[in-house]
């Protein structure tokens, strides 16, 4: 009578059993595997719908034949038997002379009942000396059935389709062979930003938040710096077009602003337009005879910069003029100038005697501002005339203030 088998070697057999099947399922899988992957990545990425109904058909029947082909190697899986799981046993432990997979040898001659009980005993004593075996982990083949690589980018397909595929994943496969007019019918999607000029500090405002749509119904006008640039985009527009209309006009007299025309660009069905709000507008988005959107929008005009002389110009002994003055904006004054030029009234009358004096550079006030961009900015200047050729002489003084849109403004001559 054969000895029992231990348990222990009963399990190592199963689960080597176990680790032989997976890998040729597995290895089966390889094929079905790149044909299904390539399948639904086309699915999902909308190539499908940008071809002709028949052909989209034609595509989805070919791919289905070859998948079913895919499979034929599945069809063929033999699970493993026991011989050859304890063979895996002997291969993966390092064993020699088969002592698992020779457990279950029998003798030729097993009549004789001394030569069986040996045999039965040298088995025995095998199997009790046998260690630490092992099942080994299943092994992937599909590098060695894969020289090309080919898994690599159906994959890598896969994942693009997934996380940059257009419309609805489920629709895709629900709906895989349906004309483009039922799935491919892009949502119409529009974005439009108004950005201040930098120098105003003011944030954009976005026009299609749900925020200011819900302040639009109550306060229709959008009341914007001067200059602000409008951006719009939209996707899944046939037919875009951005038009500006007067704000006074109403009814069927509409007429369009002059001087306001948009930059604009259209590609990949998206349209986009940028134009700097130089004059107040109704700004109009339509497609087709279709309106998108509509915005009033008003401007606040940047008002020139104000400067002007505080105190009456001073002289001290050491023949050095001081002039105080203050500088004002309503986004903020970036430089200051002075403007030193011969008086037409000298002490002597009108006029001069001589035009020698006009050969030698008027005198230069050294005049700084405390920030770029103060709102207002007070300071005193001063300006050496004890060795200038015009010391002695009557002068008229003008001060000039620029501000960061381009506006500039004197001050009255003193």
């Amino acid at each position: 009578m054969t000895p029992p088998e231990p348990k222990s070697i009963h399990f190592k057999v199963g689960l080597a059993r176990a680790a032989l099947g997976f890998e040729r399922v597995w290895s089966a899988l390889l094929w079905p595997a790149i044909v299904g992957a390539s399948g639904t990545a086309l699915l999902l990425s909308g190539v499908l719908h940008e071809i002709p109904y028949w052909l989209r058909l034609a595509g989805l029947g070919l791919f289905g034949m070859v998948f079913v082909w895919s499979l034929k190697a599945l069809a063929k899986v033999i699970w493993p038997t026991r011989q050859e799981a304890m063979r895996r046993v002997e291969i993966k432990t390092g064993l020699g002379h088969r002592p698992v997979s020779g457990y279950e040898d029998r003798l030729a001659d097993g009549t004789d009942p001394l030569r069986q009980a040996i045999w039965e005993e040298h088995k025995f004593r095998q199997l009790k000396t046998l260690g630490n075996l092992r099942a080994g982990t299943p092994q992937s083949a599909w590098r060695d059935l894969d020289p090309r690589s080919l898994r690599v980018p159906a994959v890598l397909a896969l994942v693009a389709a997934i996380f940059l595929g257009p419309g609805d994943p489920g629709k895709a496969f629900t709906q895989p062979g349906a004309p483009a007019s039922a799935t491919n019918a892009q949502t119409l999607a529009l974005d439009a930003w108004l950005k201040p000029p930098a120098y105003t500090m003011r944030p954009p405002v976005l026009l299609t938040s749900p925020a200011m749509t819900k302040r639009l119904a109550t306060e229709p006008d959008i009341v914007a710096p001067d200059k602000s640039v409008l951006s719009v985009r939209m996707t899944g527009a046939k037919a875009p077009h951005i038009m500006f209309l007067n704000l006074a006009d109403s009814g069927a007299g509409e007429s369009e602003v002059a001087g306001l025309v948009a930059r604009t660009k259209s590609d990949d069905n998206q349209f986009q337009a940028e134009v700097t709000m130089t004059r107040p507008a109704v700004v109009r988005i339509t497609d087709g005879d279709q309106e998108i959107a509509n915005w009033r929008i008003s401007l606040i005009r940047d008002a020139p910069p104000a400067i002007e002389v505080t105190k009456t110009p001073e002289g001290d002994a050491s023949g050095t003029l001081s002039v105080s003055w203050k500088a004002t904006d309503d986004y903020g004054v970036t430089s200051i100038a002075s403007d030193l030029y011969l008086s037409d009234q000298q002490d002597g009358g009108i006029g001069f005697s001589s035009n020698g004096i006009f050969r030698f550079d008027p005198p230069q006030l050294a005049m700084t501002l405390r920030s770029s961009s103060s709102k207002e900015e007070t300071g005193t200047a001063k300006a050496s005339l004890a060795e200038h050729p015009w010391a002695g002489f009557m002068m008229d003084l003008t001060l000039t203030a620029k501000d960061a849109g381009g506006n500039a403004a004197d001050s009255t001559p003193v």
